[in-house]
């Protein structure tokens, strides 16, 4: 296996690793190995005859963070290292397809997984660990063994929570859906593990992935029989949500989403629960340039959107939204499918924590790589 094949297969990995430390040590082993691509763009870089592709917007905001991150620790040194690897997927350092086929291959391993720990639990009555202190990080140590969620059963995987599974398997579940000759096993595998992990962010994209695939297949419709086809899927939808509802599990993921406990939680109280104590409280300077990670650390949940304006201000989520959109636009006019990842990774920053150095490194990269065209997924 070449180099080059070996790394774009570890980028498609950073998520997984993420919580995992290198052995005997206390250090982050998807860090090392953001160091390692960064090493291995650069030297990708040097072969590329000095040519440099430089989208200014992309650079501006990895700027802007990396200044904003002086006197914070190594913080600015990682979100340089996490420019280097996007730019060095933007240069075709990376073979993107074999990035994307590593996704597709993890996601239905671990989605073979979090269904086999649903059937143990309610079939068998067995809770299936598959995550263990001494090989993860020391921060997420207090976060395992909780499979039961507020009486709610909710597998992950290898994965630290069931909505960083579903995640990274809507990407799986899309890059499916775009090839010519559709799989329904994998695409029933990838869907069943995303229901099993009750994620709610995870339920909402797939529901979307399957109106998207009704978008991508009746292109060539006419616009009468196209818009017919969409009613039946609206009233599909609906008759399938009817019976589903009825199940178990299905019932504990709707009310974990939109029901409330006795304190008035549910998954969308968690995503906001931040914004009065940080967002809000801005005033001044800091509305427009945030506060700052250097001195206070939220601590619990909170979403990309939350992260960003809280630390960076409105300044840093203009400049973000920028770069992703110009980056969106790029894609569409190559008909890349990257385009999509950009619109994914939108959805995600109002209900996940997608800011960070690691999950940056991996979904800039993505979206950001050489095109991945049409019909080079319809071989894959």
């Amino acid at each position: 296996m070449s180099a080059r094949k070996l790394n774009s297969i570890i980028l498609g990995l950073l998520p997984v690793i993420m919580i995992y430390r290198v052995p005997f040590t206390g250090f982050g082993l998807s860090t090392l190995m953001v160091a390692y691509l960064a090493l291995f763009s650069i030297l990708g870089l040097f072969e590329n005859n000095g040519k440099m592709i430089i989208e200014w917007s992309l650079s501006a905001f990895f700027l802007y963070i990396i200044l904003r991150n002086i006197g914070n620790g190594l913080f600015s040194v990682f979100y340089l290292l996490a420019f280097i690897v996007i730019l060095g997927a933007r240069h075709g350092t990376f073979k993107i397809k074999i990035t994307m086929l590593t996704i597709e291959y993890v996601s239905l391993f671990i989605s073979l997984i979090v269904i086999v720990q649903t059937i143990a639990h309610y079939v068998f009555g067995i809770n299936l660990q598959t995550l263990y202190s001494a090989v993860v990080l020391d921060e997420y140590r207090g976060i395992l063994g909780y499979s039961i969620n507020r009486g709610i059963f909710r597998p992950s995987g290898l994965f630290l929570e069931p909505a960083h599974f579903a995640q990274y398997a809507i990407i799986a579940l899309l890059l499916n859906m775009r090839k010519e000759k559709l799989s329904a096993g994998r695409l029933i595998i990838l869907s069943a593990a995303i229901l099993c992990s009750t994620s709610g962010i995870g339920i909402l994209l797939m529901i979307a992935a399957y109106g998207y695939l009704l978008l991508i297949r009746t292109k060539e419709t006419e616009k009468r029989k196209r818009l017919q086809y969409f009613l039946i899927f609206g009233v599909g939808m609906l008759i399938v949500g009817i019976i589903v509802s009825q199940v178990p599990i299905i019932q504990s993921a709707v009310n974990r989403i939109f029901g409330q406990d006795d304190t008035g939680y549910n998954a969308i109280a968690g995503r906001s629960v931040h914004w009065e104590a940080t967002v809000q409280q801005l005033s001044g300077i800091n509305i427009f340039f945030g506060v700052g990670p250097k001195d206070y650390r939220v601590k619990g949940f909170i979403t990309g959107l939350n992260e960003i304006i809280y630390y960076y201000g409105y300044v840093g989520l203009g400049i973000m939204a920028v770069a992703i959109i110009d980056s969106m636009i790029k894609r569409f006019k190559d008909r890349s499918w990257n385009a999509v990842i950009c619109i994914v990774y939108i959805a995600l920053l109002a209900a996940s924590d997608v800011v960070g150095f690691i999950m940056i490194s991996f979904w800039f990269s993505l979206f950001s790589a050489l095109s991945v065209k049409e019909e080079s997924l319809s071989k894959s």
